[in-house]
């Protein structure tokens, strides 16, 4: 006697609806995922602009008021400041 191979049911095409479904996430997903991709790049230029100048405000305050110590802690507070305002900037518009 020989196994039996267990039963399918082509009348119903069930096989083929979980193929097409299984086909349209793994579609839907990589829409999503190149999407997200590109939100995600567009934002993190946006904040690094946002950086670059607030680095060179924040940096400029700094030396002008309190030296070259001043200089070096306004780079990093305008830096992070500067990004974040330039995350925000673009996700409000």
């Amino acid at each position: 006697m020989t196994p039996k191979t267990p039963k399918t049911n082509e009348s119903t095409g069930e096989e083929a609806m979980n193929s097409k479904s299984e086909s349209f996430l793994k579609e839907t997903g990589r829409e999503v995922g190149k999407d997200l991709l590109r939100e995600t790049g567009t934002t993190l230029m946006w904040a690094l602009a946002g950086a670059g100048i607030g680095a060179l405000v924040g940096g400029g305050l700094g030396f002008w008021k309190f030296g070259l110590t001043g200089l070096a802690i306004g780079i990093v507070a305008g830096s992070v400041l500067g990004g974040a305002i330039g995350g925000w900037i673009y996700f409000s518009a």
